[in-house]
């Protein structure tokens, strides 16, 4: 005669079904918390990323035109972009934060030859940090307007002063960090060799 299962033979009951339901809703807990902590530190990656390839795409651009380009970086809101020095004259003409603002880009040679101000490149628009993370410092400024220029030999100049960016740090370094607001501030260095316009993008290390 065959004995009859019993329910604990043929199934789980309904506290073991309750503890495994609690360990893998706290494993997914934990693993979303652990990518949510880590957010702030890939999005400061990312941004050094893109701002290492806008500065070299500007040095391309430099190089491919022979004309004048540059990165200008509005260091009160985090936002920069690339722009045609289109009459040549080693200087950024929107000096102020208004013109930043108003900065328009312009379709052909012959326009940016005839325009007043320093335009914008059409196909590379306003770029925006991480809401979490801000510039620190470009080229040793802390605020308003900075800007580095690359001639048509790829070299890499701060501002007006025609010098090749040189250290030391911070006159040869973009600096962002993290705003702090989870808990710690992490930051990355961009340094800029001026001779050879070359860039290099620092190991991300939390600031004490």
């Amino acid at each position: 005669m065959i004995a009859k299962k019993t329910s604990r033979e043929t199934g789980f009951t309904l506290i073991e079904i309750m503890v495994v339901i609690a360990i893998v809703g706290l494993m997914v807990g934990m693993g979303i918390y652990t990518y949510l902590s880590q957010i702030p530190q890939i999005n400061i990656r990312n941004d050094a990323r893109e701002i290492n390839q806008t500065l070299q795409m500007a040095k391309m651009r430099s190089i491919a035109s022979g004309m004048d380009h540059g990165v200008v970086f509005n260091l009160d809101d985090g936002r920069y972009f690339i722009f045609i020095d289109c009459d040549n004259d080693q200087e950024y003409d929107c000096t102020s934060v208004a013109n930043f603002d108003n900065n328009a880009p312009v379709g052909t040679w012959e326009a940016c030859e005839a325009a007043t101000y320093d335009p914008r490149i059409s196909e590379k628009g306003v770029l925006q940090l991480k809401d979490t993370n801000l510039f620190i410092n470009v080229f040793g400024t802390t605020n308003g307007l900075e800007y580095v220029l690359f001639n048509n030999l790829g070299q890499a100049y701060q501002g007006s002063s025609n010098n090749f960016i040189s250290g030391p740090a911070p006159n040869n370094t973009i600096t962002i960090q993290t705003d702090g607001n989870s808990g710690r501030t992490d930051e990355v260095i961009i340094e800029v060799t001026g001779p050879t316009g070359l860039t290099d993008i620092g190991t991300m290390h939390q600031v004490p």
